[in-house]
């Protein structure tokens, strides 16, 4: 399996600006697409609950939140308190 992403990991690092790491380029493209970030980590919330029961619903709400809040410009989907 690791030799398989070899290719595109090699892709990938020629594209980088130089002195960019994987993940500094993964932070502003996060930061640059909140939005899509909130949504997809809600469906990823939503897709654990349905899969557990809704055992830990309060628990997947906590952390959808937290992430939510440490991505971009924060929760894009929070309600108006």
């Amino acid at each position: 399996m690791a030799e398989a992403l070899r290719p595109a990991i090699r892709r990938l690092s020629t594209r980088m600006l130089p002195g960019m790491s994987l993940f500094d380029k993964a932070k502003d493209f996060i930061d640059q697409h909140d939005e899509q970030v909130d949504d997809a980590l809600d469906k990823a919330g939503d897709f654990v609950s349905d899969k557990t029961g809704g055992k830990y619903d309060e628990q997947l709400a906590k952390g959808v939140d937290f992430a939510q809040e440490h991505t971009g410009e924060g929760d894009t989907n929070q309600q108006p308190r």
